[in-house]
């Protein structure tokens, strides 16, 4: 099938960037011609007519924020819509692997913590009808008058679309499917929901909004967390994760639609995915600013550059923040992060500049950790940054972990208080001496 876009505008851009495989021989215009659009011939409208009459396209997809006045225009030259011409987004849901039966039932969402708060960030609260909770219920979520219920006083769990919003869902999973309901059809979890391409790509395809600036961090930089689920950001700052390494390998995911969407928000200046409210690079940024169409996008880098481990939670401390007890991973918790740690070894680390260790737990308890930093495929990396709690940074270990580099260290020693006394009621096990 070969194409011809008509609109030269910054939709154009984002559809060719994302549809890169399609066959586009021309672009055109009502009044623009006689140049090239990211590299393919720009038409006047009449040219583009006569092509399509010619049969040197097959069809014509119309991409812009309004298409009325473009259809109505073909549809007065004879051309007719899903026959002769399309949408864009007519094509979004071709980039989808499943289907999600989101939109014949009013949506419920399963949790309330932190991971609600990012999907009211992104996806918003007008249609979620209820939370169900089995710790808050007869409660309101979030002051918004949204009613949280315990799962056992739901009779009927099919009269509404169910997003699981908790990290550890499979129990969740299992509760559901026993009562009949079906994945996809009636529930799914909050990252099928927020990284489905088609809704993704509607999202930052059509915001309006815009900021003057680049920021290349999704282009490079990695994180594998303790659900083996890959993100290329900070998690408060962005959706986040990109795919589970469960189902798919490293490779596959760094490479794959859902990241390239991501970056195409940072391509087109929509910034579409990020938080502003928490992501430090957006104070003082100008919003809704004129961007260059001429300007080229930036394509994924081949591997990251950036790596931050926080995939192991085990710790010598027992913090009021975090946890009631001292946690070492054991069992199956320690063999699969070993797994976690020889996958990014094998596929990550011969190519990484810079690693940050660790992003949860203590890394110099983590045995995954220390499968990492032992190993030779680490010793190229120019910079480590230690994040440590400083109890266990004695000179075995640190031999241990600088053995045979040649990187730059940077120590990041979480302290969170100013005084004994205070130290020692929040990092329970620590010693502020």
């Amino acid at each position: 099938m070969i194409y011809g876009i008509y609109g030269v505008n910054r939709i154009t851009k984002d559809f060719i960037y994302i549809f890169r495989d399609y066959e586009i021989k021309i672009v055109f215009d009502d009044t623009v011609t006689g140049t090239t659009f990211d590299g393919i011939c720009v038409f006047c409208y009449e040219q583009a007519l006569k092509c399509k009459h010619n049969g040197e396209i097959n069809q014509i997809i119309i991409c812009d924020f309004d298409k009325q006045s473009k259809r109505e225009r073909l549809e007065k030259d004879g051309l007719k819509y899903k026959t002769d011409f399309i949408y864009e987004e007519d094509l979004f849901q071709s980039l989808d692997t499943y289907k999600l039966n989101k939109d014949s039932k009013p949506f419920a969402a399963w949790g309330v913590g932190r991971r609600a708060a990012k999907l009211e960030t992104y996806f918003g609260l007008s249609q979620i009808e209820f939370f169900i909770d089995s710790n808050k219920p007869g409660r309101h979520y979030s002051n918004t008058g949204i009613p949280i219920y315990h799962p056992n006083e739901m009779e009927d769990l099919k009269k509404n679309f169910i997003v699981i919003t908790v990290g550890n869902y499979s129990e969740i999973v299992r509760l559901l499917e026993s009562k009949g309901l079906v994945h996809y059809d009636d529930f799914c979890t909050m990252e099928e929901l927020l990284t489905q391409p088609s809704w993704m790509l509607k999202k930052t395809i059509f915001d309006r909004n815009s900021y003057d600036f680049e920021c290349k961090t999704l282009f490079n930089h990695l994180e594998l967390n303790q659900q083996g689920l890959l993100q290329c950001c900070c998690v408060p700052f962005v959706i986040g994760e990109m795919g589970s390494v469960e189902k798919n390998t490293i490779d596959e995911i760094w490479n794959g639609l859902v990241h390239r969407i991501m970056c195409l928000a940072i391509n087109n200046r929509t910034y579409s995915f990020c938080n502003p409210q928490m992501c430090p690079v957006f104070i003082d940024r100008e919003m809704n600013a004129k961007i260059n169409l001429n300007r080229m996008y930036l394509e994924l880098e081949y591997k990251p550059r950036n790596l931050l481990v926080n995939f192991e939670d085990s710790c010598n401390l027992r913090c009021e923040s975090c946890r009631s007890e001292v946690k070492i991973a054991a069992g199956e918790e320690l063999e699969k992060n070993l797994r976690y740690a020889d996958m990014l070894i094998d596929q990550v680390l011969p190519h990484v500049e810079f690693i940050t260790m660790a992003g949860t737990g203590e890394v110099f308890v983590g045995k995954g950790y220390e499968r990492m930093y032992t190993s030779d495929a680490m010793n190229h990396v120019g910079w480590i940054r230690l994040l440590t709690n400083g109890m266990l940074f004695n000179e075995t270990n640190w031999k241990k972990i600088s053995t045979g580099k040649t990187a730059r260290f940077i120590l990041t020693v979480s302290v969170d208080a100013a005084t004994k006394e205070t130290y020692e009621q929040l990092r329970r096990n620590g010693n502020f001496d």
